[in-house]
């Protein structure tokens, strides 16, 4: 796994866990039930170094036979591994079933099994789990898709302006949030980070709000089938809008639900 130089974001990386405890697993049972999971999928972890600066892609290995230390895959970049070696602590990114989970790492312990470098660290304390089962998530269909534009006060660092994206496709919605298909080495959408977005649904006015990144998908440089992505928590909702991304979802459930049965 080749290793990739990260945005500055190290004081986000923390998305807001204060707004989130509802979310937050506690229970080392459920937690392992997490990671096991993950482990079974053999789900890609982004793993950010603190305070370095950097991530690359990982995947967890195994927890070990007590079920208290998780293992996770080293980079085949020997400048990262250095880099892990003198980390603080990490922060691991991934998705299991379109569900954003977050956890950090600390005491992280260089192993080599089979001459490939690992990590051994204990088993984390608690586990962002991003489910928010109040609000029903749609994937968002191909032949019908809905597009957002971006921007990021003083994107541009020296310029004081914004950087923006146009024409970003959503990859799924829910009233709460979105998942957005980002672009190859896109330096927005840090983790935490907040910027304001119109909403383009078919057959109604755009929506303004702002997003908050949640999470963050980057696949690894030579995997060219899949896309980063990010999911995003809706913020300052206007009056109506709620109402308008509920509509949208309830027509493309029942016009999914009529091909089924043969209606349409």
């Amino acid at each position: 796994m080749s290793g990739l130089q990260a945005p500055e974001h190290e004081a986000t990386l923390s998305t807001r866990l204060e707004e989130q405890d509802q979310f937050l697993l506690h229970d080392a049972r459920e937690i392992r039930r997490v990671l096991n999971a993950l482990i079974e999928k053999r789900s890609l972890v982004t793993v950010h170094l603190a305070p370095r600066n950097r991530m690359f892609p990982s995947a967890l290995v195994s927890l070990d036979g007590d079920g208290q230390r998780l293992v996770v895959d080293g980079s085949r970049d020997a400048a990262i591994n250095q880099a892990m070696d003198q980390a603080n602590h990490v922060t691991c990114v991934t998705m299991l079933d379109r569900v954003p989970i977050q956890f950090r790492l600390n005491r992280l312990q260089r192993i080599d099994p089979d001459g490939k470098v690992a990590y051994r660290a204990p088993l984390p304390a608690t586990l962002l789990y991003l489910q928010r089962r109040e609000s029903h998530r749609l994937q968002v269909p191909v032949a019908e898709p809905v597009m957002c534009c971006v921007s990021v006060p003083g994107g541009q660092p020296d310029a004081g302006s914004e950087s923006t994206l146009e024409d970003l496709r959503i990859l799924d919605l829910s009233v709460g949030g979105c998942s957005v298909s980002l672009p190859r080495d896109c330096p927005l959408f840090r983790l935490g980070g907040e910027m304001h977005c119109s909403l383009h649904l078919p057959e109604a006015s755009p929506i303004a709000l702002r997003l908050v990144v949640r999470s963050r998908f980057d696949p690894p440089v030579q995997d060219t089938a899949r896309t980063p992505r990010a999911g995003c928590a809706f913020v300052g909702l206007p009056a109506g809008a709620e109402n308008t991304i509920q509509r949208y979802i309830f027509r493309i459930e029942r016009n999914r639900k009529a091909r089924e049965r043969g209606d349409a």
